[in-house]
């Protein structure tokens, strides 16, 4: 069975580390940066985008955990 091309904002938050949907809405990635379907009173995105925003993120976060470890075996070598 195929995956839906949409996603709900709770299946979002889900993906995202388990966030309350009304955070990953407003504060975490905001509606305004995903092209948004309303079915009735839902919100649905589109699964690709929201796919793609977590893989920035986690690509984001290891680009900074290998600057911090560089930077901390800087610091080692000069002690």
């Amino acid at each position: 069975m195929s995956q839906s091309r949409l996603i709900s904002m709770m299946d979002a938050g889900k993906l995202a580390g388990g966030l309350h949907p009304n955070t990953f809405r407003q504060r975490k990635a905001g509606t305004d940066h995903f092209t948004h379907v309303e079915i009735g009173s839902r919100v649905m995105l589109i699964r690709e985008e929201v796919e793609e925003w977590l893989d920035a993120r986690i690509a984001q976060a290891q680009a900074e955990n290998r600057r911090r470890t560089k930077s901390l075996q800087l610091v080692r070598n000069q002690i």
